[in-house]
């Protein structure tokens, strides 16, 4: 009971500190937030039964050409094995649930959307962990892993909403640069913090890099957040969005 309470409540905590900082909250539709969180359950959960069953994950194919211990094996397993596929996961889930939703609408939409999707991921990703883990170390993700993913949301939601903002101005190129960018930008947030907790072997180190790194991303987070919360508004005013489609 204690270990599930301490695997839920940062993902809560964090859900209703977004929520809280979006002013249009109530015009989401609950439908729109429960197909984010089934989705990246479903997902999550097939990628997680491939695993199991064919021993292999395609990503992990990068990683073969290279010893164990050299430099380009940490950096594949890092970098693709293991930030490139949960970041996508969550990317996968945000682009089929909320790109053509109408609830799309406002600039800290995309942060908002985002952020629930790695919350969810994050949440059931605890929720595995908790059957195999010890106390400490679910206190240990619950401190950093999963602020850490809802942190990459945040970076993740930025772009994604100038993408969105973007299509409304037929801006194809700005389109598919800041929708690059939306998944890359967390890829490698993702993949330097993995590096320092899994490719240091040095334990104080290790324990002091990856905490830095986490606060800092973190403390970026919370700053965008307050600012983009406080800039909201729609991404293209009624007015414009009706003479951007005259024909």
């Amino acid at each position: 009971m204690v270990i599930t309470l301490i695997t839920l409540i940062p993902s809560i905590v964090i859900f209703f500190y977004i929520r809280q900082k979006d002013s249009y909250w109530k015009e989401k539709p609950k439908k729109l937030i429960q197909d984010i969180v089934v989705l990246m359950v479903t997902l999550l959960t097939v990628n997680i039964l491939a695993d199991i069953i064919f021993e292999m994950s395609i990503f992990k194919l990068f990683m073969t050409p290279f010893p164990e211990e050299s430099k380009m094996y940490n950096f594949a397993h890092n970098f693709i094995s293991i930030a490139l596929p949960e970041e996508l996961l969550k990317y996968v889930v945000l682009l089929l649930t909320t790109w053509k939703s109408p609830a799309f609408s406002h600039k800290f939409d995309g942060i908002v959307f985002a952020v629930l999707s790695s919350l969810a991921f994050a949440t059931e990703e605890n929720l595995i962990y908790m059957t195999s883990h010890t106390t400490s170390i679910m206190i240990l993700r619950a401190v950093m892993t999963v602020p850490f993913h809802a942190t990459n949301g945040v970076f993740m939601g930025i772009f994604y909403t100038k993408a969105k903002q973007a299509s409304l101005q037929n801006q194809k190129r700005s389109m598919f640069l800041n929708l690059l960018i939306s998944l890359l930008l967390p890829v490698i947030l993702h993949g330097f913090y993995d590096f320092f907790v899994l490719g240091i072997t040095d334990t104080a180190v290790k324990v002091l890099a990856s905490m830095m790194f986490a606060a800092g991303e973190i403390g970026m987070a919370i700053y965008f957040i307050c600012k983009e919360s406080k800039n909201n508004a729609f991404l293209i005013e009624p007015q414009e969005i009706e003479t951007s489609f005259e024909i």
